[in-house]
């Protein structure tokens, strides 16, 4: 059989990590992924601190739902064996798959894909398809470390396609009561300096939502799904899989103890690291 050629990741933050993976999977694999899901999605849902699904607000648009195991055609088996080896996470600790479409103007306001009690070391979101018209873009507004794209490093030194922005500094949330829409100047806009990865079928974005003492990584790791634009024909469509630091049925220690001690929401990474 002809042998797969990969693509290397390429490291575009620091703070979070944020690799971006282009060409992981197929256009075949990635029709198969969202086959496999035929009749699964639902009005999107938001996850409160807990990790319990609650219905969404304002904050989010679009349909969702997870895919089982016992779903999984062995293409999509294959492509999740993948994305433990490539995040070198156990594959016992990786959720199931969550698959969303959006839609015109739907999206996903910012948030964060963790919390201490949930434990999502990190984030594999898998782009399932190109977004006609334009839209869509996995935002993170105060990404550090950001690759300095201009260093001459020959063919290695250009980024990505579709990759833009620098991030913003992150002193500037604090104090901050609310956060802004993504539809503000600049979040979302083309001349926005939020780092922004478009939607590529079969690239893969992994990010670490914690540090390797638990902390959240926050604002840092705040991201948001961009509205699809208007003109759009077609849809969004992704698949998730989120990686605890303990298996997907164990138990949260680091959780648990944080909570006893009161620590639970103040556990995160000064903004000035």
């Amino acid at each position: 059989t002809k042998r797969r050629g990969y693509r290397l990741p390429v490291l575009v933050a620091q703070q979070p990590a944020i690799y971006v993976f282009d060409d992981f999977a197929t256009p075949e694999e990635c029709h198969s992924i969202w086959a496999d899901g035929v009749g699964i999605l639902r009005d999107a849902a938001t996850m409160n601190p807990q990790g319990k699904s609650v219905p969404s607000d304002d904050a989010r648009s679009g349909f969702s739902g997870t895919l089982q195991a016992d779903r999984w055609s062995p293409r999509t088996a294959d492509v999740v064996r993948r994305m433990d080896a490539i995040t070198m996470m156990p594959h016992s600790h990786g959720q199931y798959l969550q698959l969303s479409a959006y839609q015109k103007r739907d999206r996903y306001e910012l948030h964060t894909d963790s919390s201490v009690q949930v434990g999502r070391q990190l984030t594999a979101l898998l782009f399932l398809n190109d977004v006609e018209g334009g839209g869509g873009e996995l935002a993170f507004p105060w990404a550090d470390g950001v690759r300095n794209w201009t260093t001459p490093l020959g063919e290695e030194g250009a980024p990505p396609p579709g990759v833009h922005g620098t991030g913003r500094p992150a002193d500037e949330t604090q104090g901050w009561r609310s956060l802004p829409k993504l539809d503000s100047e600049w979040v979302c806009n083309r001349t926005s300096n939020a780092l922004r990865v478009e939607p590529r079928i079969g690239r893969l974005v992994v990010f670490n939502n914690h540090d390797q003492m638990g902390r959240m990584l926050k604002p840092y790791s705040l991201h948001g799904s961009c509205p699809v634009k208007d003109q759009s024909q077609g849809v969004k469509r992704i698949a998730q899989r989120w990686y605890q630091w303990f298996p997907l049925h164990g138990k949260n220690l680091l959780g648990s103890l944080l909570e006893q001690v009161g620590l639970s929401k103040d556990w995160k990474v000064p903004s000035s690291v």
